[in-house]
């Protein structure tokens, strides 16, 4: 059993989500219980915890998290718990974006392919045991860089200032273990100070993943979609904007270096989009 200190918390909400659908109990006090948070966690009391998970905001003299230390139960920070998420799952960090669209098309057609959990903080999360993916968006500077380990991490900034963001996370980036995309439409920076290969990718024509032949159809884009001048696959998609299709540009490059069909990720996105852009 998983006992939460601060489950008031939305990102607490949402990691007790995604442990109980892994099928543990978690439990809080119950002056956190709201009518947000009540169907998830249950009344057991501390004593009974396997393990305790605070609440970044929890100080030492809080008396639930006293109580904790009394009992000597081990007593993990959120953000330690996350670390340990990356570090245990093929992990795809979205990182640097306003958008959840990007973090919700990539964890659906991931799942149908593969399989894929999702923690997207203060907004979502599903879990199943023996998932491979787990689709992360959160902040690259609250990780830990001794623990972090990406299997993919995506750069969806549009910010002037790119390359400074991309410099001061260089040494967790760096750790990434198969590739770094990043949104290149505004700037293409010079990155070879990144030991992993960065992949830029945008309606620019300058960027490594582009799309050629694009136009606009009766339900939304049609295009080519080409990596490093290498022909993927044509796609047929309901996609509201541009903005959109930039980031599924993302997800079907990740599905690309992922090794599979474009058919396949085509039928994926098709089947998956209508109901994403309906809950937006």
């Amino acid at each position: 059993m998983y006992f939460f200190i601060g489950a008031k918390n939305k990102k607490m909400y949402f990691l007790a989500q995604f442990l109980k659908e892994l099928g543990h109990v978690v439990a809080c006090d119950k002056k956190d219980i709201i009518k947000e948070n009540e169907a998830i966690f249950t009344l057991h009391p501390i004593e009974n915890a396997k393990r305790v998970i605070k609440a970044d905001d929890i100080t030492k003299d809080n008396t639930t998290l006293q109580k904790a230390f009394a009992l000597k139960l081990k007593v993990y920070s959120y953000q330690e718990v996350i670390n340990y998420l990356v570090e245990k799952h093929q992990t795809v960090m979205v990182l640097d974006s306003n958008s959840i669209f990007l973090s919700l098309v990539l964890t659906e057609v991931l799942n149908e392919l593969r399989g894929c959990n999702c923690l997207i903080e203060e907004y979502c999360a599903r879990a199943k045991r023996d998932n491979p993916y787990i689709v992360l968006k959160t902040n690259i500077e609250d990780l830990d860089e001794k623990v972090a380990v990406f299997y993919y991490a995506i750069i969806a900034s549009q910010k002037q200032n790119l390359y400074k963001y991309i410099m001061s996370q260089q040494q967790k980036l760096n750790k990434t273990k198969k590739i770094i995309l990043v949104y290149g439409d505004y700037t293409l920076c010079d990155v070879n100070k990144l030991q992993k290969p960065v992949f830029f990718y945008g309606l620019n024509k300058r960027n490594d993943i582009s799309v050629k032949n694009l136009e606009k159809s009766k339900i939304g884009f049609t295009f080519d979609l080409y990596v490093e001048e290498t022909f993927y696959g044509h796609f047929d998609l309901a996609v509201k904007d541009k903005r959109q299709l930039v980031d599924i540009m993302a997800v079907i490059a990740i599905c690309y270096y992922e090794r599979f069909l474009a058919k396949e990720v085509s039928r994926c996105l098709k089947k998956q989009l209508p109901t994403i852009i309906k809950s937006l």
